[in-house]
């Protein structure tokens, strides 16, 4: 599978988006009375119109499905990989467990007092107009404050291990 996929997959991925664009292309052609309708209007008003028609749910849709279909057949590899080759697959692994020790002693650090957190998102929230739970901005809570929080510490301490890394090889390169 692998020894196809190297060899043919580009040339499938393009023919299958290819395809796709061609059968969206035809769709949107065939509803042209969609398009007559915002004949003349500002592009604001066109595009409220046309974002109520269902021409343009299909390519949102089969985007999604690519997306997915793509999530799964890289996890569903990745896992063969590992399965196929356990020993090589031990450094990744590793890797990938150092990031989520990482992580999560960054999770477990930031955001403090949920309360306090909370209190700030609100007035945030209230500065930004919001003034119902069901406008768009009230989707911040306490606790996805402190995963962002904990996501930017993991950046912060990532770029940090690798500027000290790279200032380490330096150095030693500078010594051989």
């Amino acid at each position: 599978m692998y020894n196809f996929l190297s060899r043919y997959g580009q040339l499938i991925g393009l023919g299958l988006g290819a395809v796709i664009i061609l059968i969206y292309i035809i769709i949107i052609a065939t509803s042209g009375s969609s398009f007559a309708e915002v004949d003349g209007m500002s592009s604001r008003e066109a595009a409220q119109i046309l974002s109520t028609k269902s021409i343009f749910n299909w390519g949102v849709f089969i985007s999604i499905a690519l997306i997915i279909l793509a999530f799964l057949a890289m996890l569903g590899f990745g896992i063969f990989q590992i399965i196929q080759n356990p020993k090589d697959s031990m450094k990744s692994l590793i890797g990938v467990g150092a990031l989520l020790v990482v992580f999560i002693i960054a999770w477990a650090i930031s955001g403090g007092d949920g309360e306090v957190v909370q209190a700030a998102i609100d007035k945030s929230n209230t500065d930004l107009g919001v003034t119902s739970p069901d406008d768009d901005f009230n989707w911040i809570t306490a606790g996805t404050s402190k995963l962002i929080s904990g996501g930017l510490m993991t950046t912060g301490v990532l770029v940090v291990l690798a500027f000290v890394g790279l200032v380490a090889s330096e150095v030693m390169n500078l010594f051989r």
